[in-house]
């Protein structure tokens, strides 16, 4: 996979389709019961112990939203202390796995986010957390990665501490008057989410759900111009230890969100790097001109051909400007 910008658009855009496979990443190992603790020292965003009220240093357009929660329907309650470290203030998001909160760190009143999700759903074992958890350790030190604080296991939850992060990248569109951004942030935007994602590809690993939903900045003023990628639950190791890459399975399953997955992913085809750079281009023209063209299109196949007519489209415009 080359990343250096190139002249020939040509050459460009067959960089973003060139055909890297990816594999699974077989887990049988469990988060430890007792607290990991990452060392690396991080910044955190100061808040009250009290009210919870962010000090002025940081950028409070950018600070997440505290979500409405209804007592005994989440897997955290409000001022619960978890692990007898963590105030739990509120919670800023939640998904079919799990669920994210906004805590304060007792011993040094530091602002964090807490990712937590049951260990076991439908009576299965959940491993999604715990390859996030190793992914997110080796890749610890990266600008373009969230900074683990803790991980571990309390009582029916694995959970996962790190710095606490803005609103997401798709939230800031929308709080935009015109719903869309302007060319120079994207530009910006997508020249460090290739660099993160670079660092992610090298180490053997792919995201499989790039979008805009899982981009977000820094929120001090040290690091409001730093973009993040987050949620690594889907990610996906697709080489070995030795470099090589894994074999193309004969057909894989879907993972990723619908609006922004390659073709490939809709033919079921295994994934690799170039698949995270097409989702990144999708997202990309969608912070650009405000939606996409399929935003409205419900079922996958149609959605795919939608895809296969923009490609068609690109196609015919590098012809004529090469």
């Amino acid at each position: 996979m080359v990343y250096e910008s190139v002249n020939n658009k040509s050459i460009a855009f067959s960089h973003i389709l060139h055909d890297l496979h990816g594999f699974d990443h077989n887990l049988d190992s469990t988060l430890s019961s007792k607290v990991w603790i990452y060392t690396m020292p991080i910044w955190a965003p100061q808040m009250n112990p009290v009210d919870g009220s962010l000090k002025p240093t940081l950028f409070h357009k950018l600070a997440p939203k505290i979500k409405k929660t209804t007592p005994g329907q989440t897997l955290l309650s409000l001022e619960e202390t978890l692990r007898n470290r963590w105030l739990i203030k509120g919670m800023i998001g939640h998904g079919g796995y799990g669920e994210i909160y906004c805590a304060i760190d007792i011993r040094n009143s530091d602002a964090v986010a807490i990712k937590v999700e049951p260990k076991k759903r439908k009576g299965r074992v959940v491993k999604r957390m715990i390859l996030e958890q190793k992914v997110l350790l080796r890749l610890q030190g990266r600008p373009h990665v969230p900074k683990m604080i803790a991980s571990g296991n309390d009582n029916k939850i694995n959970f996962i501490v790190m710095q606490l992060l803005s609103v997401n990248i798709g939230d800031l569109k929308k709080q935009s008057p015109v719903k869309r951004l302007g060319r120079s942030s994207v530009g910006r935007i997508l020249q460090q989410a290739i660099a993160g994602l670079r660092d992610i590809h090298l180490c053997g690993y792919i995201h499989r759900d790039v979008k805009p939903a899982n981009m977000c900045f820094g929120i001090s003023p040290q690091t409001r111009h730093i973009l993040v990628i987050v949620d690594f639950g889907l990610v996906r190791r697709y080489k070995n230890i030795d470099g090589t890459t894994r074999p193309l399975r004969p057909k894989a399953g879907f993972r990723g969100t619908v609006r922004y997955v390659s073709i490939r992913v809709h033919d079921r085809i295994d994934q690799g790097p170039a698949d995270d750079l097409v989702s990144l281009v999708y997202s990309g023209l969608e912070l650009l001109i405000g939606d996409l063209p399929w935003k409205y299109i419900v079922k996958g196949e149609e959605v795919k051909r939608a895809k296969q007519e923009l490609v068609v489209l690109v196609q015919l415009f590098l012809r004529k400007t090469s």
